[in-house]
């Protein structure tokens, strides 16, 4: 459907229209105006004018990256990763790379034609829960993509991740070793394949070993202060406890300000463990131990992938594929012996 017929059927104009398609202008149209052009463009698809010259197959050279619209993510190593593997790989190449920062919305993105719109011939998307309503409607794309991180099974996407089961499994193993039998694990959000994975690993080592322990589950959602005053609470209700893993290091960080500023230190008082091996890690106080996911080489490598795909070097194996890199330890000095 064009953006003439969506706007007769919607019953407003064009230019309306035009910014309720757009990421940078969305936010100027009024909800229900939005919610009735989401649900026509939902029931019937959209093609943006400018696809009539994209039509063609002329290649434009341009990868999309496409991230969520966060407030202060470029402060987050996780992106400035991605981010840096993207422009690595095509750095002697003849093609370019542009963010395309949305906002979340799983209605009006799964239905986005990101080859007309965004004039890309493949894209990179990291945490696509946040901008599709479902893993299938990845399959939908009007472009080849590669999906960094939180993978889904069955689905004809080339999806590139860590072995965060095997990270889970490692950082249970190590604090166990460690003596540690009560344990508070910090979880990422909800939709995150990812910390559940990492939390699958965990608590799967804990079950072999058939020894008494006890660990519960706090959201801590990936976010610094929040996993900070849950952490805070918890130890003040429940002292016995010896150990925090958290299922990124932005929340150990968190974890370990928080109980500070009460006197609890970190690891005499209380050992913490993160994940992502953050470059804030080394230098925080203490040193955090963590598990390394080698974010800026899965991402190469996925933009390798897309490369050759869109090269013609690959063909339907790079749907059926996944590309899964090995993690490890990095022990420093918020872990002491029980």
């Amino acid at each position: 459907m064009t953006i003439y017929e969506i706007a007769k059927k919607a019953g407003v104009s064009i230019a309306t229209i035009s910014r309720a398609m757009s990421p940078q202008t969305r936010g100027k149209v009024s909800a229900a105006t939005l919610k009735k052009i989401d649900e026509i463009v939902k029931k019937y698809g959209y093609t943006p004018n400018v696809a009539a010259r994209n039509l063609g197959g002329t290649s434009f050279k341009t990868i999309g990256v496409v991230l969520p619209h966060l407030k202060g993510i470029f402060f987050s190593d996780y992106y400035t990763q991605l981010l840096s593997g993207v422009a690595d790989t095509l750095l002697d190449t003849d093609y370019h790379f542009k963010m395309v920062t949305l906002k979340a919305d799983n209605f009006q993105w799964d239905h986005y034609d990101f080859r007309a719109g965004e004039g890309v011939d493949g894209i990179i998307i990291t945490h696509w829960p946040h901008f599709f309503s479902s893993a299938a409607a990845l399959e939908k794309l009007t472009v080849p993509c590669v999906v960094i991180n939180d993978p889904e099974a069955g689905v004809r996407v080339h999806f590139a991740s860590c072995d965060n089961q095997m990270g889970g499994e490692i950082a249970a193993r190590y604090l166990y070793s460690k003596g540690h039998r009560q344990v508070v694990v910090l979880a990422g959000p909800a939709w995150s394949a990812d910390s559940r994975q990492r939390i699958e690993g965990f608590k799967d080592f804990f079950k072999r070993m058939n020894a008494p322990a006890k660990f519960e589950v706090l959201q801590g959602d990936f976010q610094e202060e929040k996993a900070g005053a849950l952490a805070e609470a918890y130890f003040r209700k429940n002292d016995q406890v010896t150990a925090f893993f958290c299922c990124n290091d932005l929340m150990a960080f968190g974890v370990i300000s928080a109980l500070k500023k009460t006197g609890i230190h970190c690891p005499r008082d209380i050992s913490v463990m993160g994940y992502d091996d953050d470059r804030r890690a080394e230098s925080f106080e203490p040193p955090l131990t963590t598990i390394r996911a080698p974010h800026y080489d899965l991402t190469k490598e996925g933009t390798r992938r897309l490369l050759r795909y869109l090269k013609k070097e690959e063909k339907e194996e790079f749907f059926k594929e996944q590309t899964v890199f090995p993690v490890e330890l990095v022990e420093r000095q918020s872990v002491q012996q029980v």
